[in-house]
């Protein structure tokens, strides 16, 4: 009876320490950003209000299908284009109260759903036959990369310091993962060992700020938490992080490409405080959006590629208009959004095509691109998520709430 009442006490300890992550953000989606929807063959999968995900239809925004969840959905989730399934990390009523499910896009149906003891708010990726998700650990101080395979099969899980919250991306056998103690690291995918590919992981040069923990500047660790999906272009991966620097690093080997950012715009770096926006790698350029406290440093700028000479600053009109959004290129245009709830199209040289204003506020998701359509997420500070859908020459098609 005694071994009885101890075992259910340590699981009783143990559903508490999984439930809510220590930190846990105010914001959901990749933590400060808004859940990114996908869209399959008509049906736009996405997070709508605090309690569900949705599929919706991609043509007029009515309901599909849902899944009911007991929390916010907290990571956007991964659509595999080649099968139609989408894997994403929900809560259940199910012990340890969060799972990793894979989804049929087109009815909703559940294939099969992991257990996941730790907290998720980075988007999986889904590559291979694999699946990745970055975690949180369970406390403040350590983070988890989780491999499994697409039939549910449990792989490994490699830990690191600081939380991870950003999607990684796979190099030929490697995993390559990003965490809030600012390094990227390089894992072998077949049994999530620290790969000798790279001499070292790829630390950010500044501090910064941990996102739940401002006066932590540098306890414990010598980089900046970085936020963003890393993004894959040509052999290199893009990511800003908190210690307001843009980063191109060599894929193969972990060491820096180009001439440096700071070499060029310590202006920029020392007054933007937070590059949260996954960096858009298009026709020699890198587009990026940043959070700033002064008005005339916020917006969407261009740089060059290689160089990182500034070319261009799409500036905001307010001091709140963070560009955390990771901004598409569709046919030549640059489309992301702002905290002040505006969806913004530009040309290559920054140049306002046009500008919609959504309620609620927060425009912070990478959208969804389909034809001439895309997708966005809104939703005030942490819950009354909604989609809209919006014409590339910035027509609103249909939004909804539910």
């Amino acid at each position: 009876m005694k071994k009885f009442l101890v075992a259910v006490t340590l699981l009783a300890l143990v559903a508490i320490s999984v439930v809510v992550p220590t930190g846990a953000p105010t914001f959901a989606g990749g933590y400060y950003q808004s859940i990114s929807p996908a869209i399959y063959d008509g049906i736009v999968i996405t997070a709508i209000g605090t309690d569900g995900l949705y599929g919706l239809n991609a043509s007029d925004g009515k309901q599909v299908w849902k899944i009911e969840t007991t929390d916010r959905v907290y990571a956007s989730p991964e659509l595999e284009a080649s099968t139609g399934k989408v894997y994403a990390v929900l809560g259940t009523e199910i012990f340890p109260y969060r799972h990793l499910h894979k989804i049929d896009a087109k009815t909703g149906a559940i294939e099969w759903r992991m257990p996941i003891t730790k907290g998720v708010f980075g988007q999986p990726l889904v590559q291979d036959g694999y699946v990745i998700v970055p975690t949180t650990g369970i406390n403040a101080g350590k983070g988890t990369i989780e491999a499994y395979k697409t039939d549910g099969t449990f792989l490994w899980n490699y830990w690191f310091g600081g939380w991870s919250v950003s999607r990684p991306v796979i190099v030929d056998d490697c995993v390559l993962a990003a965490s809030f103690f600012g390094q990227v690291e390089i894992i072998q995918l077949k049994n999530g060992k620290k790969s000798s590919k790279w001499k070292k992981p790829f630390q950010t040069e500044g501090s910064g700020t941990y996102p739940w923990n401002e006066s932590d500047s540098a306890a414990n660790r010598n980089g900046a938490a970085i936020e963003c999906n890393l993004n894959l272009y040509n052999g290199h991966i893009y990511f800003g992080s908190y210690d307001s620097h843009l980063y191109k690093v060599n894929a193969a080997d972990g060491t820096k490409a180009g001439d440096g950012f700071e070499i060029h715009n310590a202006e920029w770096s020392h007054k933007v405080r937070w590059a949260r926006s996954t960096p858009l790698a298009f026709n020699g350029a890198i587009y990026a959006g940043c959070q700033s406290d002064k008005t005339e440093t916020n917006g969407l700028y261009k740089f060059e590629d290689g160089t990182f000479k500034q070319l261009g600053h799409y500036v905001l009109s307010s001091r709140d208009a963070y560009v955390n959004s990771s901004p598409v290129e569709v046919d030549g245009k640059i489309i992301f959004g702002t905290d002040t709830g505006n969806i913004i199209c530009v040309d290559e040289d920054l140049s306002e095509l046009w500008k919609k204003n959504i309620t609620p506020n927060y425009i912070s998701c990478k959208p969804a691109v389909d034809g001439d359509k895309l997708y966005f997420t809104a939703r005030k500070v942490n819950d009354e998520l909604k989609t809209i859908c919006i014409d590339t020459d910035g027509s609103i098609v249909w939004e909804t709430n539910r």
